[in-house]
C-alpha cells in the first residue's frame, strides 16, 4: 500500500513543479517590471517604417509570398500586406520581415 501511494506522488510531482515555475515567472516579470507580452506569450510587433518589421513570440509561419505573409501568433493569425516581402531571419520565436509593408491584420 505505501508503494502505490508513493507512486501516485510521483506522477502528480512533475506536474506541481511545472505550476510552481509558471507562477515563480510571472512573479518574477511583474517584480522586474518586464512588458506583459513576455508573461502571456503575446506578439511583440516592431515596424520600422513601412520597410522593416519584427514580431517576437510567433510560433510558426502559416502563408509566405511577395504580397502577403501569414504568422501564427498568440492572439491568432498576423496577416502582414505589401509588396516584395521577404523574411529576413527566423529564430526563437522571433520574425524579420523585410519589403514595402502595407498593412497588418489580426485574423480571429
Amino acid at each position: 500500500m505505501d508503494k502505490t501511494r508513493y507512486d501516485r506522488r510521483q506522477r502528480k510531482a512533475p506536474a506541481e513543479k511545472q505550476r510552481r515555475t509558471v507562477r515563480r515567472r510571472g512573479a518574477f516579470l511583474r517584480a522586474v517590471d518586464l512588458p506583459e507580452a513576455l508573461e502571456r506569450r503575446l506578439p511583440l510587433v516592431r515596424l520600422c517604417g513601412d520597410a522593416r518589421m519584427e514580431v517576437e513570440n510567433c510560433s510558426g509561419v502559416l502563408e509566405l509570398g511577395g504580397e502577403r505573409i501569414r504568422l501564427y501568433t498568440g492572439l491568432g493569425i498576423l496577416r502582414i500586406e505589401g509588396k516584395n516581402l521577404r523574411i529576413l531571419a527566423a529564430f526563437g520565436g522571433e520574425i524579420q520581415v523585410e519589403g514595402r509593408i502595407s498593412g497588418l491584420e489580426y485574423e480571429k
